[in-house]
């Protein structure tokens, strides 16, 4: 069975592509799983009035993890020796 992806550009959420944005991705897409998509569409009908949910991401490839993985070692290994 093949997953169908879904881009949330149309459905009201505040998207926020921060891979695209640190040049870890090479489009600001941001796709989820169908059966995703309506869960968080079910999920803001539940939130206040004038509140939403905000996205970076929903499917990650796994060479976009490494390389957040990578850069957030490198990160943490600053912080404790600084």
């Amino acid at each position: 069975m093949k997953l169908k992806f879904i881009d949330l550009k149309n459905y009201g959420f505040v998207l926020e592509p921060r891979y695209y944005f640190y040049d870890w991705a090479k489009t600001g897409k941001i796709l989820a799983r169908e059966s995703l998509v309506k869960k968080l569409i079910e999920s803001k009908s539940f939130l206040p009035k004038g509140y939403n949910l905000k996205i970076w991401d929903c499917k990650r490839p796994r060479k976009l993890q490494l390389t957040m993985i990578e850069s957030f070692k490198r990160r943490f290994i600053w912080l404790f020796t600084a």
